[in-house]
C-alpha cells in the first residue's frame, strides 16, 4: 500500500497503477515486479497518451472546421505516417492577417512542450499597435522542408497573401526558406 502511495505521489494516477499491476490485489505482483517493469509500463502508457493526444487534436480540428467555416488547419506527416508538423488558424486570426498582415514576425519557442516540438507563432500588430496573432504551428524539426511547408501552408491559408516584410530570429535555414516561398517579401 505504501508503494501505491509513492506512485501516486510521483504523479501516477490510481487507474494507471492498477492497469500496470494488472489486478485489484497488487500484493503478489509486487514480489515479481522490479523498477524496470514499472518504468516500461509507464512508458507504454505515455505512448498511448501521445497517440490519444494526436487523435484528440485531429478531432478538435475537424469539429472546429465543421462549426466555423473559416477555421483552417493542416497536418504534415513524415514517411512513417507520424505527425511531423501541425498548423492552425482560427477565423479571427485569418481576418486580422488580411487587415494587418503586411509586416509579420515569426518566432519559435525552444521545445518547451511535452513533445519537445517548437511552437511557431506568426504575430503582427493592428492599427492600435496591439499584438495580433495570425497563425500557430508545432514543428517537429526546424529544417528547410518543414519551414517551406509551414510558409506554403500560411500562404494557402491566407488566400495567397504574402507579408511585405517578415521579421525572424537569425537562422540560416529560415533565410533560405523565406525567399523560396515569399518571393517578394523582405
Amino acid at each position: 500500500m505504501e508503494y501505491i502511495k509513492f506512485l501516486q505521489f510521483k504523479g501516477i494516477e490510481h487507474a494507471k497503477i492498477m492497469s500496470i499491476l494488472g489486478d485489484d490485489d497488487p500484493g503478489g505482483y509486487f514480489l515479481q515486479m522490479n523498477a524496470r517493469d514499472l518504468i516500461n509500463g509507464k512508458t507504454k502508457n505515455l505512448r498511448m497518451d501521445d497517440v490519444d493526444d494526436v487523435l484528440k487534436t485531429i478531432n478538435f480540428f475537424r469539429e472546429m472546421k465543421a462549426i466555423i467555416k473559416e477555421f483552417f488547419s493542416d497536418i504534415q506527416l513524415d514517411e512513417s505516417d507520424r505527425v511531423k508538423n501541425i498548423f492552425w488558424v482560427n477565423a479571427s486570426c485569418r481576418g486580422a492577417y488580411q487587415d494587418f498582415g503586411d509586416c509579420v514576425t515569426f518566432d519559435t519557442t525552444y521545445k518547451t512542450n511535452k513533445y519537445r516540438m517548437p511552437l511557431g507563432v506568426f504575430v503582427g500588430t493592428n492599427n492600435h499597435l496591439q499584438t495580433t496573432f495570425f497563425a500557430f504551428s508545432l514543428i517537429r524539426y526546424e529544417d528547410a522542408d518543414s519551414l517551406i511547408w509551414l510558409f506554403k501552408t500560411l500562404l494557402e491559408c491566407m488566400r495567397g497573401k504574402a507579408p511585405t516584410c517578415i521579421l525572424t530570429e537569425y537562422c540560416p535555414i529560415m533565410a533560405l526558406a523565406i525567399p523560396d516561398v515569399f518571393r517578394n517579401t523582405v
